[in-house]
């Protein structure tokens, strides 16, 4: 009786020590779903900025895209010339 509670105990330890590398494992993998729904957040604002804005001088500026915490304006729609500005130097205007 006494050499199958060993191996009752045994079994359990090695199952406990595999459990906490698993979950030692989720974490890394709750780090990846946090940047993927950041990169989600940030497209879909994106998507519901109005393409114009102006700056600090009152420049209109076209919206190209966004970057982090910075918004990509260019002077007009076929600008190549983009420039950084950070979201609290533009104003958004509405069509």
């Amino acid at each position: 009786m006494n050499d199958l509670v060993s191996i009752i105990l045994f079994v359990f330890g090695i199952l406990q020590i595999i459990l906490f590398f698993k979950i030692w494992g989720m974490t890394n993998d709750t780090h990846k779903i946090k940047e993927m729904l950041n990169l989600r957040n940030r497209i879909s604002f994106f998507h519901r900025l109005p393409p114009k804005c102006k700056d600090t001088y009152g420049n209109i500026l076209f919206v190209k895209g966004i970057y982090e915490d910075k918004i990509l304006c260019a002077h007009n729609e076929n600008d190549k010339k983009v420039y950084e500005l950070k979201m609290n130097e533009v104003v958004f205007i509405e069509d």
